[in-house]
């Protein structure tokens, strides 16, 4: 006799999905270590990588980042992480390979989160979904400000969900200070605050002097991680902020950045990495069926985020009831909030469409793509959860194979890339370490790159 508990509805045993998608989940994760000499390493790579090294053997504390595109400069809390491999490497592949470790233990976050939020069925599906997602692969293997960005974001959603489950003092501190933290990778993460605002006016939470104390000291706290920046901002007198503002009107700008939301969830678009190299990449053996499997994901993301929204529409009443729902509602009324939101301010302030712009939005699109089709689809008929079940392993196969076979063409084709991926780092090591030799010798640290 079949045991019950090993079979699902429509007759799958459940635990060959289960070893399937923890396999998936491990290879994406072994994808972010496989060949690191062929990362992507750049101008901003090598600044980041030289700060570290001043903060470290220098006479003071990084106050700045990198610059951002907008001028402005960074804060400093990615120089301060990479601090910590430069304690043992001057390396930067030992400093991209703390990269794709701190981004690897991101999805077992997000994996842990989700399950505690949902289920465990529906944490693995979307933690072996963004561990296959080539961009997401790709943007952890390089040493970039917004690489680290969504594992210290996804230890906040985590946090933020405990608090909405039950209030503790301790959880709202800790909820400002990942805030704090995850703000400083990326300006995009500047505009998470609105949202966050607007959500809790939603909720309509009871104040009473113990809350309002916690908030006091949870602003206080996160004030306090920007400490060193605004010291420099206030010393430079915010020139930077002045002449973006003055100098940049507020216009609406074009979607663009909408439709990247969706595609750096799957392989798609991979020609802003490759440029001209991106039609010889495209002829490879199977590269065009899994682009075709992008398309299929796409549709069925925008569905689900369109049918999330219109449900929770309903539920809430328009976002004015949302107070009674359960921590799980909640929190998915807040990922339609961020990303309506921030797709909002993205196009009021005229916000250039850059895919790494889009790395605030993970793992939404990903969570609404999977509840679309466990819930709805898998509700249509008795075999409907396998059908889901199938989309699901399709799309991440397709994700594998096209990462897989994108470093390998990387790889092949090191000399010939066009795109903004660059010249991989193999290829001018020899130079690079010259400079970084130069900065080292400067700092007496007597290391090596």
């Amino acid at each position: 006799m079949t045991d019950s508990r090993h079979v699902s509805d429509n007759g799958f045993p459940s635990w060959i999905l289960r070893m399937m998608l923890w396999g998936f989940l491990l290879f994406g994760l072994t994808l972010r270590f496989v060949d690191l000499t062929m990362m992507e390493f750049k101008g901003d790579e090598y600044a980041a990588t030289v700060l570290a090294y001043r903060n470290v053997f220098g006479p003071a504390f990084a106050q700045t980042g990198i610059s951002s595109s907008t001028g402005i400069l960074h804060p400093p809390f990615f120089i301060y992480i990479l601090s910590f491999p430069v304690l043992f490497s001057a390396s930067p592949i030992a400093l991209t390979l703390w990269i794709a470790l701190i981004n690897a233990a991101g999805i077992i976050v997000l994996y842990s989160f989700l399950r505690r939020a949902f289920s465990a069925s529906i944490a693995l599906d979307v933690a072996a979904l963004v561990s296959s997602m080539p961009w997401a692969i790709i943007y952890s293997r390089k040493i970039w400000n917004v690489d680290v960005l969504f594992p210290f974001l996804m230890g906040f959603y985590w946090m933020l969900f405990s608090l909405l489950e039950r209030y503790r003092s301790w959880k709202v501190y800790l909820c400002f200070v990942l805030l704090a933290v995850t703000t400083q990778f990326h300006m995009s993460a500047w505009f998470i605050p609105l949202p966050l605002i607007l959500f809790f006016c939603s909720v309509r939470p009871r104040f009473c002097w113990k809350i309002i104390r916690d908030v006091v000291i949870g602003m206080a706290m996160f004030l306090g991680i920007y400490l060193p920046y605004l010291r420099y901002q206030a010393h430079d007198r915010f020139s930077a902020f002045q002449r973006l503002l003055l100098g940049h009107p507020l216009h609406v700008g074009d979607v663009k950045n909408i439709l990247w939301s969706f595609w750096i969830s799957s392989g798609q678009k991979f020609e802003y990495l490759l440029g001209s190299t991106y039609g010889l990449f495209s002829q490879e053996t199977g590269i065009s069926l899994a682009c075709s499997v992008f398309s299929v994901f796409f549709a069925l993301s925008v569905v689900g985020v369109f049918s999330a929204f219109l449900v929770f529409l309903i539920k809430s009443r328009c976002f004015t009831d949302i107070s009674r729902m359960e921590p799980s509602q909640k929190l998915l009324t807040l990922f339609l909030l961020i990303f309506i939101c921030i797709h909002a301010c993205y196009v009021i302030a005229n916000v250039p469409s850059y895919p790494h712009y889009s790395i605030v939005f993970y793992p939404i699109i990903p969570l609404f793509f999977v509840l679309f089709l466990r819930k709805f689809v898998g509700s249509l008929s008795r075999f409907g959860n396998l059908l889901a079940s199938f989309v699901i392993l399709v799309v991440i196969g397709a994700n594998l194979f096209f990462c897989s076979r994108f470093l390998v063409f990387v790889h092949r084709h090191a000399s010939s890339i066009k795109g903004d991926y660059g010249t991989p780092y193999t290829l001018t090591r020899g130079d690079w370490e010259k400079r970084l030799q130069i900065e080292l010798d400067a700092l007496g640290t007597g290391m090596h790159p």
